[in-house]
């Protein structure tokens, strides 16, 4: 042990590494351009400046001793926001963005030993109401660093304290390169966040440009009511409650975006469109360098608000449109607005004027009463907004771009669908728009990610609306699949990024997490590997030339990291099964914190199905921290992902390491196979560990096991398909798909517990209605066991559960052009106003019409 430091330094410098980190300093607070570097020898640095600047301090840290525990201490003044990343882990923060939350964070770090990326990121607004001095430890209060009383001294000092002994980190512990996968990470994600869009969680009519930050927010206004609709989301009317919200077409590269919204208890109702045009994709590079010098009109920003009817129902007067501007995520910059427009001057950067470009301006626009927006009338109809250097007063040229790029997009979508049969062509749209309407950016985040729902928030009271947003563990990851088979692949894989590196130090991916809070004692059902490796297979592979292969090398330590957590805190070794828990032993040994819970309710939330009857009761054990119950999908499922992660090490030539885990997989399924297949109800449940007795509660994780190749014979295979997935008085998918035989009742089928369970009547939740992720990992599940259709029985319950799926999608995607959190078993959704159960678009409800694209990928 005691030369293991000194053949990680010799590893670190004999391959060319320097000591130092690299630091990069930028005349603007967006880190845009190739900015100032060098190298510097500590985790410190200082910045006198009377203007905003923004900086980044990177390269690779040294921890030497996985027995030791590394807390970070960190001093930041004057800062408007500062995070530091090691190896992903959010482990430092000056609270301008989030308030201070030590429990749930992820410092310090321990059971680490290596060499780990190291990312400082520090902006500068030039306010220092903005700023503050904070610490992320008490004990580091006498270092703090005092304010200048003339120029602002922007500052910051990272120190370790080393199980008990505090010190600057050691310039042999510091390297100023990034490892060459993370570099790839950083320009992949850092070219993804570029333009015009939809890019703020808090506002569906907000567009922002980044990186500039500059935002154009509009607001629709009836004067009669006296009232603005305010920010708006799609979720659900307690969101937006007076908004009606419609969604349109929304392209990859933002060139064209299109949505309706109505204002309730009124005739107005507008279609919303804007149009990105940006020079080719070849000269951007060289336009991102050049725009400190020069005029932003290599790209600009068209904006068309066209009343339906055009007369606003014969009452167009009573309505103006609200146009406002502001910096979000509180970068620096200017914003003047006159009568007709409004500027953004992005500090150290080019001006850039939005204007409104209808013949005679001046007759629809005003400046407001408070100087604060602009308001234009729809008296005269379409309202046309432009930041383009053609000047034309009547916005003719702005709605010939727009309507060509309408065209395009048109043409676009038909020809990327043309090979689709049927309905597919319509789902395969419904996918783009669930995607790219969640889509977001955050500073706090290193690449665009993709939220389940806009307006959840699981950060730690943030300070101001931009900073809201949240991640959860499975979710995340069935988002990244969607996207994926959208053909938005770059999105997919930055998103797929983000969620496994939320990690937490203890090795699980937590149930949620956001601003670097993470829910610290429990995960959710792990899926993470077998959508990395689904992702990859379906862009070339593993093998050379697989244009994504870098990505599973850049994450399957992560991933292994989180398969051995689930062997030692949730598996018990005498069974080979998993129970779900609610604890997090590691922090508590390592930091005295086992944040938090140990509860029956936080264990079931990490199962994923957080009232599901399956868990009706308390069977909590606070000494083992774990329910006193074997669950039969979560050990499905961590068998399923051992194989993947087996497979994965094979295609990656690192075949030594693969057995173990199909070892892993090996004994799960015996432990499956022989304690959870209850031969009385020939179906496999759940089972009480106190009594022996299996649950009474059947839902589609029984199906799960049909995931593992080999688990289940081809008896008990076609038997679970008949007594249950067939049975309408069940699961209710009938055999051919077309909803033959179902009642109203349980008409669309797969609802979340079996339809002749007590607790489905009352529907509720994770009581009856309908998930996509379910659908989704059954479909996997009769995939499997179809085995390559040599098993007629499972290939034609894939098919009619993926046809019934689509049409329950299509049913809703089609009236209301909504896509379900969850979705009502009834034929006419009565119980829900025949609209979603849930929240009214949420990514993940897209997995339901996503199985017919996979069937008919299977088919080809």
């Amino acid at each position: 042990p005691s030369m293991q430091p000194l053949l990680l330094l010799w590893l670190a410098f004999g391959v060319g590494w320097s000591v130092g980190f690299r630091l990069t300093r930028y005349n603007n607070s967006v880190f845009l351009g190739p900015g100032s570097s060098s190298v510097v020898d500590s985790a410190a640095f200082e910045s006198p400046s009377e203007t905003p600047f923004s900086l980044e301090l990177k390269g690779q840290i040294l921890m030497d001793d996985q027995t030791k525990v590394y807390e970070f201490l960190c001093t930041f003044n004057h800062t408007s926001f500062a995070f530091l990343w090691i190896q992903g882990h959010l482990v430092c923060q000056d609270h301008n963005a989030y308030e201070s939350n030590t429990g749930n964070t992820d410092n310090p770090l321990f059971a680490m030993q290596g060499w780990y990326p190291f990312r400082l990121k520090v902006m500068y607004n030039g306010s220092l109401s903005s700023s503050s001095s904070s610490s992320s430890s008490s004990s580091l209060s006498s270092l703090s660093l005092p304010r200048s009383s003339t120029i602002p001294l922007v500052r910051g000092l990272i120190r370790w304290n080393v199980s008990g002994e505090v010190s600057d980190i050691p310039s042999t512990h510091i390297a100023h390169e990034l490892p060459p996968l993370e570099s790839r990470r950083s320009n992949l994600q850092k070219s993804l966040a570029q333009g015009w869009g939809s890019w703020l969680s808090s506002n569906l009519l907000a567009i922002t440009r980044l990186p500039e930050s500059s935002t154009v927010e509009l607001d629709l206004c009836s004067i009669s009511l006296d009232t603005c609709l305010g920010p708006i989301f799609i979720q659900n009317k307690d969101w937006s409650p007076q908004a009606k919200v419609r969604v349109g077409p929304y392209t990859s590269d933002h060139s064209y975006v299109q949505l309706y919204v109505g204002m309730v208890n009124t005739t107005l109702n507008v279609s919303i469109e804007y149009s990105y045009t940006q020079q080719q994709q070849q000269q951007l590079q060289q336009q991102q360098q050049q725009r400190q010098q020069q005029s932003n009109a290599v790209s600009w920003l068209d904006i068309r608000i066209s009343p339906i009817p055009a007369d606003c129902g014969g009452n167009c007067s009573d309505f103006f449109l609200g146009v406002s501007g502001r910096f979000a995520w509180y970068h620096s910059g200017h914003v003047s607005v006159s009568e007709s427009s409004i500027g953004f001057k992005p500090s150290g950067l080019p001006l850039e004027t939005l204007s409104v470009r209808n013949s005679n301006p001046g007759e629809v626009s005003r400046r407001s009463g408070d100087g604060s927006r602009l308001e234009v009338t729809f008296d005269k109809g379409v309202v046309c907004l432009s930041t383009s250097p053609e000047l034309d007063d009547d916005g003719t040229a702005v709605q010939k771009r727009i309507d060509e790029r309408k065209q395009q997009t048109a043409a676009e979508a038909a020809s990327s669908t043309k090979e689709l049969r049927g309905e597919d062509e319509e789902v395969l749209r419904a996918l783009r728009a669930a995607t790219m309407w969640h889509l977001i950016s955050t500073p706090v985040e290193e690449g665009p990610i993709l939220p389940v729902s806009r307006p959840w928030d699981h950060t730690h009271h943030p300070k101001h609306v931009d900073w809201k947003y949240s991640l959860f563990e499975w979710d995340n990851f069935f988002a990244a699949y969607i996207a994926s088979k959208a053909g938005l692949i770059e999105y997919s894989i930055s998103n797929l990024i983000q969620i496994v590196k939320c990690k937490t130090a203890a090795g699980f991916v937590p149930n949620t997490c956001g601003g670097g809070s993470k829910s610290q004692d429990r995960t959710e059902p792990p899926v993470g590997v077998m959508i990395l490796e689904k992702i990859i297979h379906d862009h070339g592979g593993f093998k050379q030339g697989g244009e994504w292969a870098w990505v599973g090398s850049l994450l399957i330590d992560d991933l292994i990291e989180w398969n051995n957590w689930f062997m030692t805190n949730r598996v018990d070794p005498s069974r080979s099964l998993v129970s779900l828990g609610s604890y997090n032993i590691e922090r508590e040994l390592n930091f005295g914190q086992g944040n938090e819970e140990n509860s029956m309710q936080s264990a079931r939330f990490e199962s994923g199905l957080d009232n599901s009857p399956m868990y009706d009761g308390d069977f909590y054990n606070k000494t083992t921290h774990q329910m006193e119950a074997y669950d039969v999908g979560f050990s499905a499922l961590v068998a399923a992902e051992s194989l993947a992660i087996g497979r994965m090490l094979d295609a990656l030539d690192r075949k030594d390491e693969a057995p173990q885990f199909y070892w892993r997989a090996g004994n799960l399924s015996s432990g499956i196979q022989e304690h959870l297949w209850d031969h009385e109800r020939q179906v496999f449940a759940n089972r009480f560990i106190n009594n022996d007795s299996f649950c009474e509660a059947i839902t589609p994780t029984s199906f799960y096991p049909l995931m593992v190749p080999g688990l289940a014979s081809e008896a008990q295979v076609n038997s679970i398909i008949h007594h249950w997935l067939f049975n309408n008085s069940r699961f209710c998918i009938s055999p051919s798909g077309d909803f033959k035989g179902n009642t109203d009742e349980c008409y669309w089928g797969l609802p979340s517990v079996s339809a002749d369970d007590p607790s489905y009547p009352a529907l509720g939740y994770w009581r009856g209605y309908v998930w996509g992720p379910m659908a989704q990992l059954t479909y996997w599940s009769l995939q499997v066991a179809s085995n390559n259709g040599t098993n007629p029985v499972a290939s034609q319950a894939r098919m009619a559960l993926a046809a019934q799926m689509r049409e329950l999608m299509m049913s809703q995607w089609k009236r209301n052009r909504h896509i379900c959190e969850n979705y009502n078993p009834h034929r006419t959704a009565d119980t829900s106003d025949g609209d979603c159960t849930g929240d009214q678009f949420y990514i993940w409800g897209a997995l339901t019409g996503l199985l017919s694209l996979e069937e008919g990928d299977s088919q080809q």
